[in-house]
């Protein structure tokens, strides 16, 4: 599977954008609704998979944690997690082949999410 064109498939799939930053990073802008957008990245790392990140906002001692993991049980591919203070949703598939539907599905979850505690935890909309 050409990590490259199967991302802008899975792109023009969700009616997103896509852009490549080298070889085994893409950045897909994903509508969530008609005026919410979230940005994705998706890293090819080879036999491991892909990962898609999306970040969600800075941490702080006053975020709810205890509904995100909540949360993260009802969640099919997402998990949420924190690096350098920044909260982030992703996740990581291991399909081989040509699974483009599947990715498809965990692209939008990550998006989907993301943008739901981005707007619930900031009230924006950063891209």
């Amino acid at each position: 599977m050409n990590f490259s064109s199967t991302m802008q498939s899975i792109a023009e799939q969700v009616e997103g954008s896509f852009s490549e930053y080298d070889e085994n990073i893409a950045v897909l802008i994903v509508p969530v609704d008609e005026h919410r957008f979230q940005t994705v990245y998706c890293y090819n790392e080879g036999e491991k998979g892909y990962r898609f990140i999306s970040k969600v906002c800075e941490t702080d001692d006053n975020l709810p944690y205890k509904a995100m993991v909540e949360e993260s049980s009802d969640l099919l591919y997402a998990s949420f997690y924190i690096e350098s203070d920044f909260l982030y949703v992703r996740a990581t598939t291991f399909i081989s082949g040509n699974e483009e539907a599947g990715l498809k599905e965990l692209l939008v979850e990550v998006a989907q999410i993301a943008d739901k505690w981005e707007n619930k935890l900031t009230g924006a909309d950063v891209q």
